[in-house]
């Protein structure tokens, strides 16, 4: 992720958090209309990373999913 930022030629934070409650810790972390890229299983059900991503957009943030 890094070299990919890097690479990207514009300003790039990476910030992993570990957290139990992600509402608060994206909250806490992230400004106002970041990109946020998340990493999703395929399949039918909705999945946490699903609902974080819908949780995201609906509060401002734009969001990329990857299927991994």
């Amino acid at each position: 992720m890094m070299q990919l930022a890097e690479n990207a030629g514009a300003p790039v934070t990476i910030n992993i958090v570990y957290a139990r409650d992600w509402e608060t810790a994206c909250e806490q972390v992230l400004d106002r209309g970041s990109l946020v890229v998340i990493a999703i299983h395929r399949g039918w059900l909705r999945s946490r990373e699903k609902r974080l991503a819908q949780w995201l957009v609906r509060t401002g943030h734009k969001v990329t999913t990857v299927p991994v």
